[in-house]
Formats: C-alpha cells, sequence, structure tokens
C-alpha cells in the first residue's frame, strides 16, 4: 500500500512540487518499514527519478507504533533518509509511550503535537498546559514543531505566540484532490 501511495504521489504531485519547492509531502511509515531496510530500496527507486526532491518528503512514524529503542536498524533507516535530505517527523506526539530517553534516541527533525493537546488549547481541559511542555521539550530536542488538528484561529495565534514553526488542520483546508490542492497553491501563492 505504502508504495502504490508513492507512485501515485509521483504520478500526480511531482508537477506541483517541482513548480513550487516550498511545498512538501510527508508519507506516514508503519515500525515493519525500519526493521529492514527495503524501505531505502523502495523509496530510491520510486523517487529516485522523479521531480520530487528529497528534502521535500517527510516520512512520519507514529508514536502509538512504537519501534524497538535498541533498533540500530531503524536507526540507520532514519539515518539513511536523513543523509539524503528527507526529513523524520515523530507523529500524533503525547497519545503513545515514548519516553525522552526513546524520542531522543532516534534521529529527528519534526516532532507532531497531537490533534488531542491543540484542541484543548484556550480551554480549562486538564490537557492544556501539556501543550507548552511538549513544545518546550522540542525545542530543547533541535526538533521543528508542527500542531495537528488546528481548527481555530485562537490556536494559530496561541501557536505562533509559542515559536510552532508548522500547523495542519481544518483551519486552513479540508483534505482535496490534487486537481483542486494545486487550485489552493496556486490561489495562495498570489496572496
Amino acid at each position: 500500500m505504502t508504495e502504490w501511495l508513492m507512485k501515485q504521489l509521483c504520478a500526480e504531485a511531482a508537477g506541483l512540487l517541482a513548480e513550487d519547492r516550498s511545498l512538501h509531502i510527508a508519507i506516514n511509515l508503519s515500525p515493519c518499514h525500519f526493521e529492514t531496510s527495503r524501505i531505502l530500496k523502495t523509496t530510491s527507486h520510486i523517487f529516485g527519478n522523479s521531480a520530487i526532491r528529497p528534502e521535500q518528503i517527510i516520512y512520519e512514524i507514529t508514536e502509538r507504533g512504537l519501534i524497538k529503542e535498541d533498533s540500530g536498524i531503524a536507526r540507520d533507516v532514519m539515518k539513511h533518509l536523513r543523509e539524503r535530505k528527507s526529513h523524520i517527523a515523530l507523529d500524533d506526539f503525547g497519545t503513545g509511550y515514548s519516553s525522552l530517553s526513546y524520542i531522543s534516541s532516534f534521529p529527528l527533525d519534526y516532532l507532531k503535537i497531537d490533534k488531542s493537546f491543540v484542541e484543548a488549547i484556550g480551554t480549562n481541559a486538564l490537557t492544556a498546559g501539556l501543550v507548552n511542555s511538549i513544545i518546550d521539550m522540542a525545542k530543547r530536542l533541535g526538533l521543528s514543531i508542527i500542531a495537528e488538528g488546528v481548527e481555530k484561529r485562537a490556536q494559530v495565534d496561541y501557536l505562533r505566540q509559542q515559536g510552532v514553526e508548522y500547523a495542519q488542520g481544518w483551519y486552513f483546508s479540508r483534505a482535496m484532490p490534487i486537481k483542486a490542492f494545486r487550485q489552493y497553491v496556486r490561489g495562495y501563492n498570489k496572496r
């Protein structure tokens, strides 16, 4: 399924990504992709001759699908993907069981704050204060931060004030087919 998705990305999005090098794509990988080096061959084969540059690709690993902390293979796969200039993100942070040692043991570039924490911004929920802790921890580890599930202007403003560089969610747009996305990007860039 992942290989099919990567091929579809090349077929449908390569032109747009070549037009605007500031755009990137994110591909979710499961822990099984880090049990062997096969994903390195697969990504080289699929993206190697495409217009999509390696630095436009973020490979996301969900925190709920933990990789063994002592996995040298996983660490090597991530290292090789990063050597190609691609990026690694830990997705859904805060919903799994990772520890600080887990996060710091892998070569990550981004920490994605889970939607459940973003939803708590500006509320009296117990998790509201955890957003600042997650942001502070990511900064201390030298990781860029992506907030997921941003739906309100107040969340955008708060996250900006806290130094969060990237956000995704319905505040910006709902999911759309590639043709509509092309129009959206072209309209956005004209602002």
